[in-house]
């Protein structure tokens, strides 16, 4: 099991992340600290370029595999929606082509607002993101004779058959 990161890698992340996303807003809400029996501060996450907290891992994903592999052409992912906004924005802050896996009939929205980053987004059927990830990897530039990074996310697109894919 990998080691929790120090506190000086959670402060240097934090700076990685900061000098693009500032630090969203905190609250406390009387009615909710009444409700907890204690203060409560909420933190709004929605305050983010793509509305979402999932924005700072994109970024400090990106900037790691910049670090690691200087000349990766690029970036794939498979989701439905606010993780592939993530992927998007961090590539496009990298300067790195990224390419989102979304199922056939995901909402019109997400896509779209995973285009505004400049994305390719492909449409595949429903159901686990494995093969299609690997057929589009076949077909893309991404994978001019290059490693690209393939970003994981924990949701519906079934991590583990991604990682058999690409091992």
């Amino acid at each position: 099991m990998k080691p929790l990161p120090t506190l000086t890698e959670i402060e240097s992340a934090a700076a990685g992340t900061e000098a693009v996303v500032p630090p969203t807003p905190q609250f406390t809400w009387p009615l909710l600290n009444a409700r907890a029996g204690c203060e409560v501060w909420v933190k709004h996450e929605n305050h983010t370029a793509i509305g979402s907290f999932k924005i700072h891992g994109g970024l400090q994903y990106a900037a790691n595999l910049r670090k690691r592999q200087p000349q990766v052409p690029g970036v794939i992912a498979a989701t439905r929606g606010n993780f592939g906004q993530a992927v998007a924005y961090a590539a496009r802050s990298h300067r790195l082509p990224a390419v989102i896996v979304v199922p056939r009939g995901n909402s019109v929205e997400k896509n779209a607002a995973m285009r505004v980053y400049f994305t390719d987004t492909h449409n595949v059927a429903e159901g686990p993101a494995g093969g299609a990830l690997a057929a589009l990897l076949k077909e893309t530039e991404l994978n001019a004779g290059h490693r690209v990074g393939v970003v994981l996310s924990g949701g519906k697109c079934g991590q583990g058959r991604v990682r058999a894919c690409f091992g």
